[in-house]
């Protein structure tokens, strides 16, 4: 919970900063000047704000008017975002690392005696998730990552779905095999649904703007589909792009909507 805490705050860090400076290059080219508006039982009268008082703005000038208020309105905006990017910071300061997390990066012994009790309590759960199965062995080189549930994997986005499943004690295997009329495929996680005692499957496609990359995805999905493997079934889907990552935040969440009764 403590690091997607700390996730959020850096996602929210960043899109204040891409909202200020979207917001500081509108202003370059609005009026410098103040509106005030005053609004009574009888009418609504707008005057720019001076020095020394107030000048009326006829309703010939509502244009005028309304550039006044906008960027009224956006200079207010400026000001509550640097407040909270204020806030934020303090948060930043502050905050602590993990100490939990920490224990287990810096002597995986302690995860040892931890990891029988984060096993399924089911025992059909607990003999599926122990039981040898045929792997992928194709480009063993690149399961570079190693889990804590004891997998080795193939990407960072890959680690934290692995990470999440395991943590949750839900019972999945990494790129077992499973062959359709189509061919011999390896899903990256294959999940076994102990209240259904059914299974279902996690694919997680992480180079969605590369054209050839996505064309394979799809061909995939087809594969999947016409073998009785459908979205929103029994089958899950994460995507990604260079500029849109996968995050621990949305794991959850798909975790919740799809298998949160496990």
């Amino acid at each position: 919970m403590i690091n997607k805490i700390y996730e959020t705050m850096q996602r929210e860090n960043l899109r204040i900063d891409k909202e200020i400076a979207d917001i500081d290059a509108m202003l370059k080219n609005m009026p410098q000047e103040d509106i005030i508006c005053i609004n009574n039982k009888r009418q609504k009268k707008w005057f720019l704000k001076m020095d020394d008082g107030k000048k009326y703005i006829s309703k010939k000038q509502r244009k005028y008017a309304e550039e006044l208020v906008e960027a009224k309105y956006l200079r207010l905006k400026l000001i509550d975002l640097k407040n909270e990017k204020n806030a934020l910071q303090y948060y930043f300061k502050h905050r602590k690392e993990s100490r939990a997390n920490k224990l287990f990066d810096e002597n995986r012994a302690y995860f040892e005696l931890l990891k029988e009790s984060l096993k399924p309590g089911d025992l059909k759960a607990r003999k599926w998730i122990e039981e040898n199965y045929a792997r992928n062995e194709k480009y063993p080189e690149n399961l570079r990552f190693k889990t804590y549930s004891g997998y080795k994997v193939r990407s960072k986005s890959e680690l934290l779905i692995d990470t999440a499943l395991f943590l949750r004690k839900i019972p999945f295997r990494y790129e077992c095999k499973l062959e359709l009329k189509d061919g011999t495929f390896y899903p990256d996680f294959t999940i076994y649904d102990q209240k259904l005692d059914k299974i279902k499957y996690w694919e997680h496609f992480g180079l969605m703007d590369d054209p050839m990359y996505s064309e394979m995805a799809f061909k995939k999905l087809k594969a999947f589909n016409d073998n009785g493997i459908i979205q929103g079934v029994n089958l899950i889907i994460t995507t990604e792009t260079k500029d849109n990552p996968l995050t621990s935040e949305l794991i959850e969440k798909t975790i919740d909507y799809y298998l949160g009764n496990l």
